[in-house]
């Protein structure tokens, strides 16, 4: 189901006998006619799997290798995913992207997070600066220890993660358009306050809003948490 208004989707998804909820919205920066960042899903073998990414713009064609790293996800990623597996996926989405970017957008790159959800655990990996954080009765940031630089295209070297997401815990996966302009306590208010994760999303995106409400860059956010 969709809010259009806030262009935010939602639904409940099966993993292994456990239902997660999740919202998600992605918007472009305000006055540009693209979206560098993605969002991808994949509900499959009992098991829910997550993409992020966010092209970057110093070459023009971040949308692009965004897409392709989507591309790649939609296509190769394989269930039963552990975090050693995630870490090896983006390892060779470098490769993947690179090659969907030769030509006119060569040199183009992206970061990734990549994660599942089964049992309760999160496994994955990213390389970049987009960040999946827990919020719950302490933060717990999955990605704290990613490599920022080179991005996925551009010779990146994912690091894997592993965590846990409990009964009253949001996960909130998101672009650095979140990230650079919220604090974690004000997102973490923000989410574990919010009257439903529609709602989590939508303040979410109005705190990454300038004083004079537009968007200082794409802004992708997608929140979980067990049904």
């Amino acid at each position: 189901m969709s809010n259009k208004a806030a262009e935010i989707t939602s639904g409940v998804l099966k993993s292994r006998g456990q239902s997660f909820a999740v919202a998600y919205a992605s918007v472009p920066k305000s006055a540009s006619s693209k979206n560098d960042d993605v969002i991808s899903l994949k509900a499959r073998d009992g098991e829910v799997s997550i993409l992020v990414a966010d092209g970057a713009t110093g070459f023009g064609y971040g949308h692009l290798a965004a897409r392709a790293l989507a591309d790649y996800f939609q296509s190769s990623y394989e269930p039963q995913a552990t975090s050693r597996k995630a870490k090896r996926f983006l390892i060779d989405a470098d490769e993947a992207v690179r090659r969907a970017c030769a030509g006119e957008a060569e040199g183009a790159d992206t970061t990734g997070i990549v994660l599942s959800l089964l049992n309760g655990r999160i496994e994955g990996a990213s390389a970049g600066d987009s960040q999946a954080i827990v919020f719950g009765p302490s933060t717990y940031e999955l990605t704290g220890k990613q490599r920022r630089k080179p991005r996925i295209g551009n010779g990146a070297y994912a690091e894997d993660f592993t965590g846990r997401i409990a009964a009253g815990d949001v996960m909130v996966v998101a672009t650095d358009g979140l990230w650079n302009r919220v604090k974690l306590d004000h997102v973490s208010k923000a989410v574990l306050t919010a009257s439903g994760l529609d709602q989590a999303v939508a303040k979410l995106l109005s705190m990454a809003k300038t004083s004079s409400g537009k968007f200082y860059d794409d802004v992708s956010v997608v929140c979980i948490s067990l049904a």
